[in-house]
């Protein structure tokens, strides 16, 4: 069954492939692979509903931010479906927060079932995209009924068996780690007042860092504050793979100033480009 699933695992069905993993751990709770598979989709379908919540309804420097998407307005089949399932907007940085703490949840419990089970996962049958935009705009995947599934001809990607390794899982975990990283920053510090902030587009009139932070505390006293569900003290029991993280964070451009959306667009899109 769960080699049923693997051909699913990819950007436009792989919520499809979540409802066969189901069914194979229902049949096998202990199955090591399937587990893997659950806990590497995870993060992705906390996406259920996404341009809903970033859509109209949404506060309007959340729709704003919706560019980082956009190309997820022309998908097709199922993977428009699950997208715009309905949801609650964003209306508050909290809200923002809590969806990013969500994120991070769930990847923190992938990097330690890696950690954990390593040793026992010889294989990953890891989806490659060619041109992402075109495959997410040109190719779907459809439920026909219960456990039965249509893929349309993509010619945008393929699948690799690959056989993995210790050292190969050690290499993937440092990938997950920097995307870890950047959640953890992304929820640590309260945000109340950045909605406003970047809605009024006030920011070419600040000389300084100084002058922001005295706009944006007189907008809302919390911002920049420590959030008491914090996980910062995660990112220092990482030891060493916190240098493999933020490497790998600092060659997609997240700690050079790039906006908080590309957190979460690069959450969306990890593992479906080569």
């Amino acid at each position: 069954m769960v080699s049923s699933a693997e051909p699913l695992i990819s950007p436009i069905s792989f919520f499809y492939a979540d409802e066969i993993l189901d069914e194979a751990l229902k049949a096998d709770p202990k199955n090591r692979q399937a587990q893997f598979y659950k806990a590497f989709l995870a993060p992705f379908m906390k996406f259920r509903g996404f341009l809903t919540r970033i859509g109209k309804g949404a506060h309007v420097s959340v729709q704003q931010a919706g560019e980082y998407f956009s190309i997820y307005n022309g998908a097709q089949g199922g993977l428009r479906d699950f997208l715009n399932e309905p949801a609650q907007p964003m209306l508050t940085e909290d809200d923002f927060q809590a969806f990013v703490g969500e994120l991070l949840v769930e990847q923190t419990k992938l990097i330690d079932f890696i950690k954990q089970n390593n040793s026992f996962l010889t294989h990953f049958s890891f989806p490659i995209s060619f041109k992402y935009n075109e495959m997410i705009q040109e190719c779907y995947a459809e439920k026909l009924s219960k456990g039965t599934y249509k893929l349309s001809p993509c010619a945008y990607q393929t699948h690799e068996d690959l056989r993995m390794n210790r050292g190969d899982w050690e290499a993937f975990s440092q990938i997950l780690n920097g995307l870890k990283i950047a959640m953890v920053l992304a929820t640590a510090y309260d945000m109340n007042g950045y909605f406003e902030y970047m809605e009024k587009d006030i920011k070419r009139s600040f000389k300084s860092q100084k002058q922001v932070f005295d706009f944006m505390n007189k907008v809302s006293s919390r911002f920049g504050t420590l959030r008491s569900d914090h996980k910062l003290r995660d990112v220092l029991e990482m030891a060493s793979d916190v240098y493999g993280g933020l490497r790998w964070l600092m060659s997609i451009q997240v700690l050079r100033g790039v906006p908080n959306g590309i957190i979460l667009s690069g959450s969306l899109q990890f593992g479906w480009q080569n």
